[in-house]
C-alpha cells in the first residue's frame, strides 16, 4: 500500500543522479614575444666608448686651461680685462657647457676637474678664496657650493671635512679627490692670510714713514701729520673695528689721510667726505657739538672723534709721557683730557 503510495507522490518528477565536481584547469598566459633591437652596431658602441675613455681623460686637463685663463683676465688690468672681453666670455661659456650638461658619469667628471682647476689656482686673496666657495663677485662661473663639490655643513661628523674663516663644508666625491680639495682650499686660505699680514704690515710702515709729528706733538698743536693704531675692541656683543691710520692736523682739527684694518672702509668713507674733528674735542669723553649737522655729517664726524680717542687713550695709557702745561696728557682706562 505505502509503495503505492510512494509511486503516486513521485508520478511526473523526474529523478537526477549527482555528477563528481568538475577539475578547474590552470589558465596559463603566455607572454608575447617581442624583438629587442640593439642599441648600436659594435663598432658604434666602440667609438662611443673611446669618446668616453678620450673626455675623462682631457677633461681634467681641459678644465684647469679654462679656469686658469679666466682667473688671468679677472687678475689683469682693466683696459686689457675690456679688450679680452669677448675671450672671457666664450671661455666661461665652454666652462658652463661642461657643468650644465647632462652626462651622468661625465657630469660628475667634469664637476671635479672645475673644482679642482679653482683650488689650484687659487689667488691669494680671502675675497677670491670666499667667491670660489660661494660664488659672487665678478665671475659668471659657479662656486663650489652650487657646482655640487661643497655642502655646508653644522655637524662635521663626516670623513673629510674642511673648514674656511669659520665655515664647515663637506666634501662630495671620494676621499682622494675630497683631501685634494680640502688641502687646496686650507693652503688657498693660508696663502690669502699671509698675503694680507704682508700687505697690511707694509702699509703700516709706510704710513709710519710719512708722519711728520708725534702724539704729544699733535695734543701741543703741532701742525703735521702723525701715525696711531688702534685696536679692535669687543665691548660686549658690540664689535668695535680698529686697524692704522694716518692723519692730519693743521694745529686746530684733524683729518684722516689714510686708514687700513678693520676699520679701513668707513675711515675711507670719512675722508671722501671730508670730516674732520677738532683736538679741543678729544679731551671729551662723548663729542658735543653746538652747531646741528646732518645727521650723516654728525655719524661721521662721531665715529672719527671714538677712534681717535680710542687710539689716543690706548697709547698714552702703554707710555704715560710727560709734557708741559697746557698740552699735559692725563690718560685713564676710559678718559682723556687736555689741561
Amino acid at each position: 500500500m505505502n509503495s503505492l503510495k510512494d509511486a503516486m507522490d513521485g508520478a511526473g518528477k523526474l529523478k537526477t543522479k549527482k555528477t563528481p565536481t568538475a577539475v578547474k584547469i590552470i589558465d596559463i598566459t603566455v607572454p608575447k614575444i617581442k624583438q629587442v633591437r640593439p642599441t648600436a652596431k659594435r663598432e658604434e658602441i666602440n667609438r662611443v666608448a673611446e669618446d668616453v675613455r678620450q673626455y675623462l681623460a682631457t677633461i681634467p686637463g681641459h678644465m684647469a686651461d679654462l679656469v686658469g685663463r679666466v682667473r688671468e683676465i679677472h687678475g689683469a688690468t682693466i683696459e686689457e680685462w675690456l679688450i679680452r672681453s669677448d675671450e672671457l666670455r666664450k671661455l666661461e661659456d665652454e666652462v658652463l657647457s661642461h657643468l650644465n650638461a647632462d652626462m651622468g658619469p661625465l657630469l660628475t667628471a667634469a664637476r671635479q676637474a672645475y673644482a679642482l682647476a679653482m683650488v689650484s689656482t687659487l689667488p691669494a686673496d680671502k675675497k677670491a678664496v670666499t667667491e670660489t666657495i660661494k660664488g659672487g663677485g665678478k665671475s659668471r662661473l659657479p662656486g663650489l657650493i652650487r657646482a655640487g663639490i661643497l655642502e655646508p655643513t653644522n655637524e662635521p661628523k663626516y670623513d673629510i671635512v674642511v673648514k674656511v674663516y669659520g665655515d664647515s663644508y663637506k666634501i662630495v666625491g671620494g676621499k682622494d679627490f675630497a683631501l685634494q680639495i680640502a688641502e687646496g682650499l686650507s693652503d688657498g686660505a693660508s696663502k690669502a692670510a699671509k698675503a694680507a699680514h704682508d700687505r697690511y704690515h707694509n702699509a703700516v710702515a709706510e704710513m709710519k714713514s710719512q708722519a711728520t709729528i708725534s702724539i704729544v706733538q699733535l695734543l701741543a698743536r703741532r701742525p703735521g701729520k702723525f701715525f696711531l693704531n688702534v685696536s679692535d675692541l669687543k665691548d660686549g656683543e658690540k664689535f668695535l673695528p680698529g686697524g692704522t691710520l694716518i692723519a692730519e692736523s693743521d694745529g686746530k682739527a684733524i683729518q684722516v689721510v689714510a686708514a687700513v684694518g678693520h676699520f679701513s672702509r668707513i675711515m675711507e668713507e670719512i675722508r671722501k667726505a671730508v670730516v674732520f674733528t677738532s683736538i679741543d674735542s678729544l679731551s671729551q669723553e662723548r663729542l658735543n657739538l653746538v652747531k646741528r649737522l646732518p645727521e650723516d655729517t654728525f655719524r661721521r664726524i662721531r665715529i672719527l672723534h671714538a677712534i681717535l680717542r680710542r687710539g689716543l687713550v690706548a697709547e698714552f695709557a702703554g707710555q704715560k709721557p710727560t709734557v708741559s702745561a697746557p698740552s699735559k696728557i692725563m690718560a685713564t682706562d676710559a678718559v682723556m683730557t687736555l689741561q
